[in-house]
């Protein structure tokens, strides 16, 4: 029993190792996107089309009915420059509006 309890920790350790290895290459990653021209345009936008898309995704498991129905194209201001964002639709367009700009 110990020797599994021993080889359970050690699993743990290294799928700690590995998160923390994943999270530092997901920060350095997003560090270099964010230094470069229109980086932080870039990060707004994924972020942004992302949590729509979550939102979209957290409708469709309250209404098993409504379907995604691909995306539209919306024109916003980032900083200080235009950026496109894919906001998704369903069927029932009128059950679903995203959140993320009210």
């Amino acid at each position: 029993m110990c020797k599994v309890k021993s080889c359970i920790f050690k699993l743990q350790q290294i799928n700690v190792q590995t998160y923390e290895l994943y999270t530092e290459q997901i920060s350095d990653l997003l560090l270099n996107v964010a230094n470069s021209e229109n980086g932080s345009n870039l990060l707004m936008q994924l972020t942004l089309n992302a949590f729509m898309k979550s939102e979209r995704h957290l409708h469709q498991q309250e209404n098993e009915g409504d379907y995604g129905n691909g995306y539209r194209e919306r024109k916003a201001r980032g900083f200080g420059k235009e950026m496109i964002l894919k906001v998704p639709r369903t069927r029932h367009e009128t059950s679903f509006l995203t959140q993320s700009f009210i």
